[in-house]
């Protein structure tokens, strides 16, 4: 079996199909039982492992930890503090609110 970065490399849509399998030592007919279990024990399971989910909270949480919502953050309570209350609360939910997609990491 040829290793994982020789696989990995290859444009395998401009290889016939007699070259690939070839390469990955099958054929038409696909791999005999002995040659199967082998595969299983040494690559296990063609499987995706599932991935904790992440939550609103801790997506909203995640924004605050930018540098840049940081300091907007700051300026704002600065500013709420030298005007009014509801100047002061419409800065923060720009902050938030508005400049939230620029800050989403996926």
């Amino acid at each position: 079996m040829p290793a994982v970065d020789e696989v990995s490399s290859k444009n395998w849509h401009a290889i016939s199909s007699e070259d690939i399998m070839e390469t990955l030592e099958t054929s038409p007919q696909g791999l005999k039982k002995d040659e199967v279990d082998r595969r299983l024990q040494e690559f296990s399971f063609n499987e995706l492992k599932e991935r904790k989910k992440t939550t609103a909270l801790q997506i909203l949480l995640g924004h605050f930890k930018d540098i840049f919502v940081i300091m907007l953050l700051i300026a704002t309570v600065i500013s709420s503090n030298k005007s009014n209350f509801h100047d002061g609360f419409k800065a923060i939910y720009h902050t938030i609110y508005v400049m939230k997609p620029f800050y989403v990491k996926i």
